[in-house]
């Protein structure tokens, strides 16, 4: 149940770090990148994974599976506990 900052602090350009659909999709943006954007927008440091969870109303689950993909993006950084 770590905390996350955005590693730079505006809004990442999602392509461009591979975490954006390259082709469009009859439905819009899709459940997933939606999950994506609410997390990223949460990932201030004060909330941590179960508070984001709660906050965009996606089970802790999913938003461990983003958190893990913006990791390895490098769109986000975990956060020591003090």
């Amino acid at each position: 149940n770590d905390r996350y900052r955005l590693v730079h602090p505006c809004e990442p350009k999602l392509d461009k770090h591979g975490l954006y659909p390259s082709l469009s999709v009859k439905s819009g943006y899709g459940r997933g990148v939606t999950t994506l954007i609410d997390f990223l927008a949460y990932c201030d440091g004060n909330l941590d994974l179960l508070g984001i969870a709660e906050a965009i109303g996606t089970p802790a689950e999913e938003c461990l599976e983003v958190a893990r993909r913006a990791l390895k993006a490098g769109v986000v950084e975990r956060l020591e506990d003090f």
